[in-house]
C-alpha cells in the first residue's frame, strides 16, 4: 500500500519521462501499477505502435486490432507529439484500422508522424494507398512514409514541415520542394519516381537513393537542386543521370557544403571539389570516375571505393586530412609516402584492396590507426609511427619483413596460409617469423585462415607493468618481446595436435603464462 501510494503521487509528466524509456509493450503493462499510472497511458503524447515487439505472440490482425482499442481508450483532447505504426502486411488492401489510425494522428495535431508499412514478401513491389486525410495537415513538422502508393505529395499544404522521409513508396512521378521551413530530405528506392525539383528552399540536408531496376541498375531519376544555398549535407547513391557538368552546375557552388557522400553515380568522370567548408567527402564505385581533385582546405575525412580502375586522386591540399580511406584504389606505394609527409594531422590510415601496393614503407608521427586490409602483391611494409595505437593486417605471411615500430601498439593479424604451403611445419615456421616482428605489442589478435575453411583464433597480452626476468632473449632491446609478458593465451577451432603443440610451445617460451583457454 506504501508503495502504491508512492508511485500514485508522482507528477503526470514524470510518468511520462519513465513511460518514454520504455517499449510499447512494457510501458503498457505499467497501466497495472496504479490508477495513477493507468491515467498517464491514456495522455501519454508518444505513440508508438511496433508490429515488431509483438510478432511472436499475436498475428497481424489481432494487433490491428490492439491498434485500434488503445486509440479508442485514450484520453480525449490530447495532443500527440510523436505517432510512429509499423506493420507488416500480407495484403495492401485499404483496412480501416490502420486508416483510422492515421486519422487519430491527424486529428490529434501530431507533430512527427512515422508511418511504415511493409508486405511479408520483401521481393513484392506492393504499396499501401496513402489516405487523403494525410494530404493536407497543418501540425506536422517530421513526416516520414515507407511502403506507401503516392498518387501526390503538394508539401505547401504542410506549412511547418522540416523533416521528410520517403522510403520505398510508389506513384509519385516528380517531387517539387519549395517549402521554405523544409529543412531535412531524404528519398529512397521510390519506384517510378523521374525528377526531383528544389527550389526556393531551406534544405540543409538532402539524401538521395535511387531504385534498383533490376540486373544491377538504377532507374532513372533527373535532381534539379536549383535553388540549395542552405545545404550541408548531400548523399547520393545510384542516380544514373549524375554527370560530371550536373555536379560543376550544382554541388561545386554549394558554399556550406560540409558532408558530401557520392555512390554508384555510373556517368560521373570526374569530380572537382572546391567547397570551401566541406569536411567530409566520399566516393563510393562510380564506375568511369577517372579523375578526383579536392583543393577544399578543410576537408578532414576522404574515403575513396574504387573498382580497380585508374582513377587520379589530388588531395594535397587536404593538410587538415585526419582520417583517409582507400579500397581498390590504383595507387603506388610512392603515391602513399608523398602524400602522408603532405598530411601532418593524419590520425587514421586504411589501405585495402590497393593492388599495386608492393613494398611501403610509412613513416608518420601522428597516425594513431593503420590498417593494411588485402593488398594482393605487397612483399614487404615498414612502419614508423611512434603513437600507432591499434594496427590491423589481412593478407598472406609475409617473407620480407612487416615491421610496426611503436611502444603502444595492439595489433590484429588475419593470415592466410595460401594454397600452396606443403605441411604443417612450414605454415608454423613461417608463422613464427612473421610474429617475430609483434613481440613488443601490448596485445596481440591473430586470426589463421587455414586451407581446411577453419578460423582458428588466439590472443594474447603483456602486462601493464615491466617485470625483470633473467632471460637472454633481448637483453639488449629497450622494448622486451613478448616472452616477458605474456600473461593468457585463448585458441579456439584449432585441431587437436595444433592445439597441443601450440600449448606446448607457449607454455616453453612464456615465462609468466598464467592461462591457456582452449
Amino acid at each position: 500500500m506504501v508503495k502504491e501510494t508512492i508511485i500514485s503521487d508522482l507528477p503526470e509528466h514524470i510518468i511520462h519521462n519513465v513511460l518514454s524509456l520504455l517499449s510499447t509493450k512494457d510501458a503498457a503493462r505499467t497501466t497495472v501499477l496504479s490508477k495513477r499510472f493507468r491515467l498517464a497511458w491514456t495522455s501519454f503524447p508518444i505513440i508508438d505502435l511496433d508490429f515488431t515487439e509483438f510478432r511472436n505472440n499475436i498475428a497481424i490482425d489481432q494487433f490491428l486490432d490492439f491498434v485500434r482499442d488503445s486509440l479508442q481508450r485514450r484520453a480525449p483532447n490530447i495532443c500527440v507529439e510523436k505517432f510512429r505504426l509499423l506493420v507488416v502486411l500480407r495484403s495492401m488492401e485499404a483496412d480501416n484500422r490502420i486508416d483510422g489510425a492515421i486519422s487519430y494522428a491527424i486529428e490529434h495535431k501530431v507533430k512527427e508522424l512515422d508511418l511504415h508499412l511493409l508486405h511479408t514478401n520483401n521481393f513484392n513491389d506492393l504499396y499501401y494507398k496513402l489516405p487523403s486525410v494525410l494530404f493536407s495537415v497543418d501540425s506536422v513538422k517530421v513526416l516520414k512514409l515507407k511502403g506507401f502508393n503516392l498518387e501526390t505529395l503538394d508539401l505547401e499544404k504542410f506549412p511547418l514541415i522540416e523533416e521528410l522521409s520517403l522510403i520505398s513508396c510508389a506513384g509519385l512521378n516528380n517531387l517539387r520542394v519549395s517549402n521554405g521551413q523544409l529543412k531535412i530530405l531524404e528519398v529512397k528506392s521510390c519506384g517510378g519516381l523521374l525528377q526531383i525539383d528544389i527550389s526556393k528552399s531551406n534544405l540543409r540536408s538532402f539524401s538521395f537513393t535511387g531504385k534498383h531496376s533490376g540486373g544491377g541498375e538504377y532507374e532513372n531519376c533527373q535532381i534539379n537542386p536549383a535553388d540549395c544555398h542552405s545545404l550541408t549535407n548531400l548523399a547520393i547513391r545510384g542516380a544514373p543521370k549524375i554527370t560530371s557538368e550536373w555536379f560543376d552546375n550544382y554541388v561545386s557552388k554549394l558554399t556550406l557544403l560540409e558532408n558530401l557522400i557520392l555512390s554508384e553515380c555510373k556517368r560521373l568522370k570526374k569530380i572537382y571539389i572546391p567547397n570551401p567548408e566541406v569536411k567530409v567527402v566520399e566516393i563510393k564505385r562510380c564506375a568511369v570516375l577517372g579523375k578526383i581533385e579536392i583543393v577544399a582546405q578543410n576537408v578532414q575525412s576522404f574515403v575513396y571505393f574504387g573498382q580497380s580502375r585508374p582513377c587520379q586522386i589530388k588531395i594535397t591540399a587536404c593538410r587538415l586530412l585526419r582520417n583517409l580511406q582507400l579500397y581498390g584504389a590504383n595507387v603506388e606505394a610512392r603515391w602513399i609516402e608523398e602524400r602522408l609527409s603532405q598530411l601532418p594531422l593524419l590520425e587514421s590510415l586504411r589501405l585495402c584492396y590497393c593492388d599495386m601496393l608492393r613494398t611501403l614503407e610509412v613513416s608518420h608521427e601522428q597516425l594513431k590507426s593503420f590498417q593494411l586490409i588485402n593488398c594482393s602483391i605487397l612483399e614487404k611494409a615498414v612502419i614508423y609511427a611512434p603513437n600507432l595505437i591499434y594496427f590491423r593486417y589481412e593478407g598472406k605471411v609475409l617473407k620480407s619483413p612487416l615491421s610496426v615500430d611503436s611502444p603502444h601498439l595492439e595489433a590484429e593479424l588475419t593470415l592466410d596460409s595460401g594454397r600452396y604451403i606443403t605441411s604443417s611445419d612450414e605454415w608454423y615456421n613461417k608463422l613464427r617469423n612473421f610474429l617475430g616482428y609483434f613481440d613488443h605489442c601490448k596485445l596481440l589478435i591473430l586470426n589463421c585462415i587455414p586451407r581446411r575453411n577453419l578460423y582458428p583464433t588466439f590472443q594474447y597480452a603483456k602486462s601493464s607493468v615491466m617485470e625483470e626476468m633473467d632471460l637472454t632473449c633481448c637483453h639488449s632491446r629497450i622494448i622486451k618481446c613478448w616472452r616477458h609478458h605474456l600473461k593468457k593465451v585463448s585458441m579456439e577451432n584449432f585441431s587437436e595436435s595444433d592445439r597441443m603443440r601450440l600449448m606446448d610451445y607457449f607454455g616453453r617460451k612464456a615465462m609468466r603464462l598464467e592461462t591457456i583457454e582452449t
